[in-house]
């Protein structure tokens, strides 16, 4: 079961399909999540709602790779979770597992933070976030807030529109809408 928000994509980025890499995984019984680092998506400058927000929003969030994603917000990640391992939900992020079994990376690595990845890797799956969108369904955003009781201000904006330097990513942009 995967846990990700409305304005979340999955993409494979190898040439496995999602089945493939879950059934990699599903044998080992010590697995029961896949963590999935996200791609954040900035507004690319938009002011109003586009038609799509994959083939609009182009430019996403430095990983910051030199220090293993330190000074980069894709370092979150979200779970696809064994049914047959899930307990209750730590966070929006990650979930407590039964019979010991852990969270793992898309490398087999463990993850043991309470919803963070480093380094950041996208070799075979991909979590795209499209967490600001155009300024507009932003600001529609911070007047309806979120179940986290954590509401995104404009420090967020700024950090996502400013904070960060940011590369050019339409791996989504052949997908319609």
């Amino acid at each position: 079961m995967a846990f990700i928000d409305a304005d979340e994509f999955f993409e494979t980025t190898s040439k496995e399909t999602l089945s493939q890499i879950l059934r990699s995984l599903e044998k080992d019984q010590t697995i029961g999540a896949l963590g999935v680092n996200w791609q954040m998506h900035s507004s690319g400058g938009l002011l109003a709602r586009p038609k799509s927000a994959r083939k609009s929003f182009t430019t996403c969030i430095w990983d910051d790779p030199g220090h293993d994603g330190e000074n980069s917000n894709n370092t979150h990640v979200k779970s696809i979770v064994k049914t047959s391992k899930y307990e209750r939900p730590k966070n929006p992020h990650l979930y407590v597992l039964k019979d010991g079994a852990q969270t793992v990376g898309e490398k087999g690595d463990i993850i043991d933070s309470e919803a963070f990845r480093r380094p950041i890797t996208r070799d075979r799956i991909a979590l795209h976030h499209y967490a600001g969108k155009s300024r507009a369904e932003y600001e529609e955003k911070m007047l309806r807030g979120n179940a986290m009781n954590d509401p995104k201000g404009e420090l967020f904006w700024n950090s996502l529109e400013y904070g960060l330097p940011h590369v050019n990513c339409t791996s989504m942009a052949k997908w319609n809408p």
